[in-house]
């Protein structure tokens, strides 16, 4: 498999958007329509934040790419990480009262990772090409370059193959979370908070 995964830095905006976009729809639109927004608003969100990550946070994806096409992605934060300017982009396609509700949505599926926490937010693989070790590849990116004592994820407790994955690759799980709210929010009532140590990073 010509399989190539990189920094995002080696892309320009221009290329890396719409594929972006794609795959934030692929891994999270269930999620965006299950309570707030329709689906063309589900892709007015995804189109936002891909801009919003290919032109301000580029350093913090990690990109997949086979045949020349982009097929998957992982983005990290850290402590020190401000999403600001995502209101800048959200602005253009969203009155301030949907705006209000993305950023909602978005609080709940975000972490403020602690001083020398890396934390995956989201990994992303596109649905054509699940299946080939991808995900797996773009996660041992991320811990051989990881500068950063250990490294975080969320992962919903009903994905069982996400779970098999994180456990093979040295995740154990760390918090049991609950949420009535969240269930309401995005269909997904229970999740599990991953932690990978310092021993088990390259």
């Amino acid at each position: 498999m010509n399989l190539l995964i990189q920094s995002g830095t080696n892309y320009s905006k221009e290329k890396l958007i719409e594929p972006l976009t794609e795959l934030i729809l692929a891994g999270f639109e269930a999620k965006f329509t299950h309570h707030f927004f329709t689906q063309e608003e589900a892709r007015n969100i995804a189109t936002a934040l891909s801009t919003f990550l290919s032109s301000e946070k580029s350093e913090n994806l990690i990109i997949a790419e086979k045949n020349q096409k982009i097929c998957g992605c992982l983005y990290v934060i850290t402590k020190h990480e401000s999403s600001k300017l995502l209101t800048h982009y959200l602005k253009q396609n969203f009155s301030k009262a949907k705006q209000a509700k993305v950023w909602l949505l978005l609080g709940f599926l975000s972490h403020q990772p602690k001083e020398n926490e890396l934390h995956i937010d989201f990994i992303a693989v596109s649905p054509v090409f699940r299946g080939l070790g991808i995900g797996r590849k773009l996660i041992n990116y991320c811990k051989t370059h990881c500068e950063e004592d250990f490294l975080t994820l969320h992962v919903a407790k009903n994905n069982a193959n996400a779970v098999h994955l994180y456990h093979s690759e040295g995740f154990e799980i760390d918090k049991d979370l609950s949420s009535l709210i969240g269930s309401s929010m995005t269909g997904i009532k229970e999740w599990w908070f991953m932690r990978c140590g310092d021993e088990t990073l390259l």
